[in-house]
């Protein structure tokens, strides 16, 4: 079985608000099950001195790095402010390589999609995954080896004749 991903897009608008909402997908029965709870963040202050406002952003991975700083950029490309997205990861037993920040991508895509940031046609790419490249196989070297024996035996039998 492989791995299940869940994307949760939520508004908020402080820190606080962020760290609330983590904890209400981490503590869901299932969110509590999961593997990993990968995140990013972009939360707009306004400056008290009518300054442009103050763009707070973070990511964390949870141990799939670099999924959250990818999701970060997912941020970026919509242009999303005061935003957190999660994507929960329940792991399957079945390792999946670089495909799962492909499956964490589109989870997140389609969270920011159901949360009304984008269409998924308006959604920037997913970079695919880099083909493996067929090794060559490699060469066999020749050895010519005698062993001790085999020299031994051919002096022997020069010297028989």
């Amino acid at each position: 079985m492989k791995s299940d991903f869940r994307g949760h897009a939520v508004r908020v608008q402080s820190i606080g608000e962020a760290v609330l909402a983590l904890q209400l997908v981490i503590t869901q029965k299932k969110g509590a099950r999961a593997t990993h709870h990968i995140l990013a963040y972009r939360i707009s202050r306004p400056a008290s001195d009518g300054s442009p406002a103050v763009l707070l952003e973070g990511s964390d991975c949870d141990g799939e790095r670099p999924a959250g700083k990818n999701l970060l950029e997912l941020l970026r490309k919509a242009d999303a402010k005061d935003v957190l997205l999660v994507v929960t990861r329940w792991y399957g037993g079945v390792d999946m390589g670089s495909e799962r920040f492909r499956a964490i991508n589109t989870a997140g895509k389609e969270a920011l999609r159901l949360y009304g940031l984008f269409t998924v046609e308006e959604a920037p790419p997913i970079k695919p995954p880099k083909p493996k490249r067929d090794k060559p196989a490699k060469k066999a070297k020749k050895r010519v080896t005698f062993s001790r024996d085999k020299r031994r035996s051919e002096r022997h039998s020069s010297q028989i004749q």
